[in-house]
């Protein structure tokens, strides 16, 4: 328990708000209420402190939270005198910092160059074994003749356990996570090598004393004991002890005796004596003595010195035999999941599994360590996986008949809607406002090679952003996405006012993520003025009379999908599939790698006319439909434009200008071979290429011309005097987008799925959540890779860890601290906030002088939230006795103090989580007290 001397946390609730206006205190201390009390405090937050321990708990530090913002929100309503303004939390979570043992000695099973990632073994980092670090040396040993006997220790992991994301078949939990699959495979082999070979027999090899030659082996130390074909038997030495014949040892505390040496034909035995048990064991034997496991690795009687005798043994230390096709036997015990695949005077092999005989179980979970069964003398270790931690979420929702899209953009979070509706034939209904994305052109001088596009995009270059007629106005939002800067903002035409006195047009426009609004003043005369967005100038022109107005962007290329660039540049694209009006997302990064590129598909619920979300859960080979808008080619003829066929000259050439908008890259192919055939009418030519993009899209571009009727076929013709034109026609080949993209889903119970990509793009989904559906997609800034390792058990060190909870998620450490709380709020009609304070919540200060009696230094009203042990304010503030399973929430008028207190942590924070209700629903009680249960229900006083 912490004592209460110690610095408390104090919150300074905000800043003094412009406009608040200062109320005079006219209410008594005697009479002051707790819903008085909050309308002082909110009058002017800056005199306001919020009161927590130095050591909060996670609840704490929510509840004290929740108070912070609502008392935020109602002194906003305060200071804007109206009670229209709109309060939103869009996430909040708790970082706590907690201590964790982890191996101080380790080697990573990657190359500095090479990274493990989903869907590749334990070699997939480039290292096929291990040597000569942690346990894993070679050595060499000598027999009585003094020839050397090299050996070699290696740890090789296996390719075939393989990094995945997959649901743990052997429990009934639906808890998919990244693990290492080995399936019907071992996760390593520990390999021995001999150079040269030992004997092939025991006898030959205790003839030259091998077996008394001590060698290293996973960092213990071994003897060979015996030797054979397919077979080979280590002793421990654990204990080495030489006694002269009348000496003991002390071994686990009994005394083991060298009682004589005897002489039997050419063998020699010892007589060892423990406690009352006496056995006579020959050497290179063994027995169990006393309960000691005793072998005799040697005896020996002087031949110079009469009556002098000694032995060699080691007492206790472990036996393993290895026989080729058999379990690893320890102890005369058979070692689980472990598997002899070689082993005689050459070396052994051991494969080791996590579990050899059930394949649903022969998994390492992140987070989790394999403990080598034979030798525990080094592990395998799986760092944790966060799947979540420091990617962007990016989420698409149905709800009723409308479907929205949520986006972290630069400026903050930010919902679009993208469906608007069902019609009466059950099909969507595409939400009217929105517009095509537009971006800069990638070469500012290329607009003369655009004349010929596709997908629909207009050949002038040219998007309406404004209509207006008999019928209405048409505000449609437009996206403009900057590829240079990877940013994207969002507007909206509000209205157009025609100054005919000044020839002038006023266009306001609203950017729609921050809600700002500004005017371009369009002069007439020309037509157009510059309109820079994100640094990038773009021509706003105005044309107008008495039937309509429009207001359109020239010069701009057209992206025939949305294009969204989100806060940490991702790109995320939202197109119309085909006329069922499924919409595609899919998830880009970087270097325009796609990550989790898959079908969205938005559909009708034909029984209660509700908007569902799916996700498509193919593993590999996802190939996206209907992408050729997003290539532009314009063809023109080549340097070859005559032909003669009846001489065999039946080749045209033209040159093609494509413009990847997908890419954003410009490409010229010139000289495009084009087979003319000639025909009893027209002659045709025709011939394609292929463009191909650097993440596995391949697209054929057709090129076609129908040339004049010549009636002589023998006569040479020119296709450019003979005004032919060509056509273009772009379809997307059959080939795979990124074929060796792993994608692993899992497929959960209610239509709920969940899945990871070699990028490291989560997603999660359900699609009948609540009745609608939706996916979310977490997506990383780096590829991701997983963290495997080798270390040697016994030697570790603690440090400290950090974890993000959001409400309602626990921690099982018990020893945490609580860092930081991050809440993002949204109050409309002010700017976006976002609180990212430390160390604890909201606009927090730490000061040791803070708390003195029942004051708080600094403050004129305080709020103390916690228990009476641990708080030192409440400790000082409330003298009455709590009762168990009740929490307070007081108010001590003559200190100006509201204390929300219980005997837990959890009570005070279900007082706090209550009191911000209240406030927030403006249902604060005219009383001096409420009694709230644990379950939430409240009494005032």
């Amino acid at each position: 328990m912490k004592t209460l001397a110690k610095a408390q946390v104090v919150l300074a609730s905000g800043m003094l708000l412009a406009g608040a206006v200062a109320q005079n205190d006219q209410t008594q201390n005697n009479t002051e209420t707790l819903k008085s009390f909050v309308n002082k405090m909110v009058q002017d937050l800056s005199k306001v402190r919020i009161v927590i321990s130095d050591a909060p708990t996670v609840e704490e530090a929510m509840a004290a939270t929740d108070v912070a913002l609502v008392l935020y929100y109602k002194a906003v309503e305060v200071s804007k005198q109206e009670k229209e303004v709109t309060y939103e939390v869009k996430s909040k979570k708790v970082v706590v910092e907690y201590p964790k043992t982890v191996s101080e000695n380790e080697v990573p099973l990657y190359k500095a160059t090479e990274k493990i990632e989903l869907g590749e073994g334990l070699t997939g980092g480039g290292v096929y074994s291990i040597s000569n670090e942690l346990v894993f040396k070679d050595g060499k040993i000598k027999d009585k003749d003094n020839v050397e006997y090299y050996y070699t220790v290696r740890f090789k992991p296996s390719s075939n356990a393989i990094v995945v994301f997959k649901d743990k078949q052997d429990t009934e939990e639906e808890d998919p996570t990244v693990l290492i699959d080995g399936g019907s495979n071992e996760f390593y082999t520990i390999e021995v090598t001999f150079t040269p070979s030992l004997p092939s027999d025991t006898d030959t090899l205790e003839d030259k004393e091998l077996n008394q030659k001590a060698m290293e082996i996973a960092g213990k130390k071994f003897y060979i004991s015996e030797v054979g074909d397919k077979k080979i038997v280590l002793r421990e030495a654990s204990n080495v002890v030489t006694l002269n014949v009348g000496e003991s040892y002390e071994f686990e505390g009994k005394k083991v005796e060298l009682v004589d040496v005897v002489k039997q034909g050419d063998e020699y035995y010892a007589v060892i004596k423990v406690g009352d048990d006496q056995e006579t064991i020959k050497v290179n034997d063994e027995e169990k003595v006393g309960g000691v496991d005793v072998k005799v690795l040697g005896a020996w009687v002087s031949e110079t010195q009469e009556g002098k005798a000694y032995a060699k043994v080691i007492l206790g230390g472990k036996k393993i035999e290895l026989q080729e096709g058999n379990k690893v036997k320890v102890g005369g015990e058979d070692i689980d999941n472990t598997e002899v695949i070689k082993a005689g005077p050459s070396g052994f092999k051991i494969k080791v599994y996590v579990n050899k005989d059930d394949t649903t179980k022969n998994y390492l979970e992140n987070g989790k360590e394999l403990v080598d069964p034979v030798f525990g003398t080094f592990k395998l270790v799986f760092k944790p996986v966060d799947l979540v931690a420091g990617k962007e979420k990016v989420k698409v929702y149905a709800s009723g008949e409308d479907a929205y899209i949520k986006l972290p953009l630069v400026e903050g979070e930010k919902t679009f809607k993208i469906v608007d509706g069902i019609d009466d034939s059950n099909n969507l209904v595409i939400n009217e406002d929105w517009y095509v994305s537009i971006g800069e052109s990638p070469d500012a001088n290329s607009f003369n090679k655009l004349l010929t596009v596709l997908g629909g995009v207009s050949g002038d270059l040219r998007v309406n952003i404004y209509y207006k007629d008999s019928n209405g106005v048409k505000k449609p939002y437009f996206v403009v996405s900057l590829p240079t800067s990877r940013e994207t903002y969002v507007y909206q035409v509000n209205s157009v006012t025609v100054d005919n006195d000044n020839n002038i047009a006023k266009v306001e426009l609203k950017d729609v993520v921050t809600g700002n609004t500004f005017t371009v003043n369009v002069d007439l005369n020309t037509g157009y003025t510059t309109l820079t967005i994100g640094g990038v100038d773009f021509e706003l022109h105005v044309s107008t009379d008495s039937s309509k107005t429009v207001v359109y962007l020239d010069k701009v290329v057209v992206i025939p999908s949305l294009l969204f660039y989100t806060k940490d540049g991702h790109k995320v694209y939202i197109w119309k599939k085909d006329s069922n009006v499924y919409t595609i997302v899919s998830e880009f990064q970087g270097n325009d790698v796609y990550t989790f590129a898959g079908e969205v598909e938005l559909y009708p619920d034909t029984n209660d006319k509700k908007v569902a979300v799916s996700f498509p859960r193919q593993d590999q080979n996802l190939k996206l439909e209907g992408l050729e808008p997003f290539i532009l080619v314009k063809a023109e003829w080549g340097n070859d434009v005559a032909y003669n066929t009846s001489n065999g000259d039946n080749t045209v050439t033209a040159n093609l200008t494509i413009v990847d908008v997908l890419h954003w890259y410009e490409k010229s192919l010139n000289n495009v071979q084009l087979t003319v055939t000639a025909q009893s009418g027209n002659d045709t030519a025709q011939g394609y290429v292929y463009y191909n993009t650097s993440d596995g899209l391949s697209f054929k571009i057709t090129v076609t011309a129908t040339l004049p009727d010549n009636p002589d076929d023998n006569a040479s013709e020119n296709v450019v005097n003979d005004g032919a034109t060509l056509n273009v026609k772009v379809t997307e080949e059959d080939s795979v987008l990124n074929d060796k993209m792993v994608r692993n889903f899992v497929s959960l119970e209610d239509n709920e799925f969940k899945g990871l990509d070699q990028w490291g793009t989560y997603i999660h989904g359900d699609e009948e959540k609540d009745g609608d559906g939706y996916v979310e997609f977490y997506v990383p800034n780096e590829k991701v890779w997983y963290d495997i390792r080798v270390a040697k058990t016994g030697e570790t060190k603690e440090e400290y860890q950090t974890m993000e909870l959001t409400p309602g998620e626990k921690i099982d450490n018990t020893q945490y601290k609580v860092k930081d709380v991050q809440a993002d709020v949204e109050i409309n009609p002010t700017k976006y906030y976002e609180y990212k304070v430390k160390p604890v919540y909201g606009l927090v200060v730490a000061d040791v002088e803070a708390v003195s009696g029942c004051q708080v230094a600094g403050a004129e009203y305080a709020i103390a939230i916690g228990t009476p042990t641990d708080n030192m304010l409440v400790a000082n503030c409330v003298k009455e006795e709590l009762m168990p399973g009740q929490a307070l929430v007081k108010l001590l008028a003559d200190k100006k103090v509201v204390v929300m207190t219980g005997k837990t942590p959890a009570l005070a924070a279900k007082a706090a989580e209550e009191f911000a209700k209240k406030v927030m629903n403006d249902e604060v009680p005219e009383k001096a007290e409420m009694v709230v249960t644990q379950e939430g229900t409240v009494a005032s006083q």
